[in-house]
């Protein structure tokens, strides 16, 4: 058998005997998949997934395939991986595929967490593969009469007439914002924003959903009037982010979740009170909580300070009921580092949103997660490649902040 994997989410599986191709499967178990390893598949469940990056060192996604004893189900057959190639090939299932074992002979021996975050010179981005509408096929808003994806639906429990209004909000606010293009405009601003507003994708959670990190306390305004950085400027790179997770990291199956953590660390009421930043704030969530419904698996507010309570009571309201749900409100300490251990995982809650570790712990945690979570975070490093390359298409460079 060879394996095609399709970015962090999917294999490919084709028969080494011609014409007999198995077709496109989720892999069935969480383990770091290299060249010649071997590893369970399950060849009964179809999923599809069009990521268009070739990587060398990737993640199965999924549950164990195996039960208690160790032994492979019925359904599953040993594979050898043999090659990681472009989707794009994969997809087709077109045998003449180049290995991604070249580069590695030529450039010598890389370390062992390495991943090659360049997109590859064969693949071509344009303006039609980079475009991406408010709906997706699957998500119900093919069956459905007026077009509304199920997630709408969801958001207005079931009351057609709030969702079919819900929607047509969202297509006017992607219409305005140009948000169906936005990963296919060039950002040259993007580290400086970044440093502006911090926030990133720190990883997978447990049950291997993104992990976006929102950090209010550290909005840079200062910064923001020095190189005339407008919030709507900083509001729309995040909508970036959201919209490179759901149609390129993530894009599929139309009704995936995240969790996100909201580290208040910094937030002091002096800070509430200005209402540049307050009203940033409040139209970041606003933003998300209108236009991404039902993309939320848990919210994590971490760091809060004593009055963050009446605080709260202004934001809550802009919050649905099915979102408030999913909150937990931590306050710095020992059960907050465990929650965060708890739902993220070692291998991603990023060392800097620990408050009462040990040494030893964060030691710990460093090890299991190879130093590679937080805002160096190997899907960080693959987005800046990604704006990177469509930089490098227009002959644009990254803006590098004076000194």
């Amino acid at each position: 058998m060879v394996v095609w994997l399709c970015g962090l989410s999917y294999a490919t599986v084709v028969s080494e005997k011609p014409g007999t191709p198995l077709g496109i499967c989720e892999l069935s178990s969480l383990r770091e998949v290299c060249k010649n390893s071997e590893l369970p598949i399950n060849v009964g469940t179809a999923s599809f997934a069009l990521r268009p990056h070739l990587i060398r060192s990737v993640l199965a996604r999924g549950g164990s395939s195996t039960d208690a004893a160790g032994n492979a189900g019925e359904d599953e057959e040993w594979l050898k991986v043999k090659s990681v190639a472009d989707v794009r090939s994969a997809i087709s299932l077109e045998e003449d595929i180049t290995s991604s074992e070249t580069n590695t002979s030529e450039s010598g021996s890389t370390e062992e967490n390495e991943v090659d975050a360049e997109v590859p010179n064969d693949i071509v981005y344009t303006e039609e593969n980079l475009t991406f509408g408010a709906s997706k096929p699957g998500d119900g808003s093919e069956s459905d009469p007026d077009g509304i994806p199920t997630r709408f639906l969801k958001m207005q429990k079931g009351n057609r007439e709030k969702a079919k209004k819900a929607f047509a909000h969202t297509l006017e606010w992607r219409a305005a914002r140009n948000v169906d293009k936005i990963l296919w405009e060039t950002r040259p601003l993007y580290d400086l924003c970044k440093s502006i507003f911090p926030h990133y994708f720190s990883g997978r959670d447990v049950l291997n959903n993104p992990i976006l990190v929102q950090r209010p306390g550290q909005l840079d305004l200062e910064k923001a009037h020095k190189y005339n950085i407008t919030m709507d400027q900083l509001l729309m790179d995040f909508v970036y982010a959201l919209e490179y997770c759901w149609n390129i990291m993530e894009p599929g199956p139309p009704d995936g979740v995240m969790t996100t953590v909201v580290d208040m660390r910094g937030v002091s009421l002096k800070t509430v009170r200005n209402g540049e930043m307050r009203d940033f704030i409040l139209r970041s969530i606003h933003v998300i909580s209108e236009n991404y419904p039902q993309r939320s698996f848990r919210t994590l507010v971490i760091n809060t300070p004593r009055w963050f309570g009446g605080i709260f009571k202004i934001v809550k309201p802009l919050l649905r009921e099915s979102t408030k749900k999913k909150m937990e409100i931590l306050m710095p300490g020992k059960n907050q580092d465990t929650v965060l251990r708890k739902y993220l995982g070692d291998n991603s809650v990023p060392r800097e949103l620990l408050t009462a570790a040990t040494d030893d712990e964060s030691k710990s945690i460093a090890e299991s997660a190879g130093d590679k979570t937080g805002p160096n975070s190997l899907i960080e490093q693959e987005i800046r490649a990604f704006a990177m390359y469509r930089l490098k298409q227009n002959g644009l460079e990254m803006y590098v902040e004076s000194e």
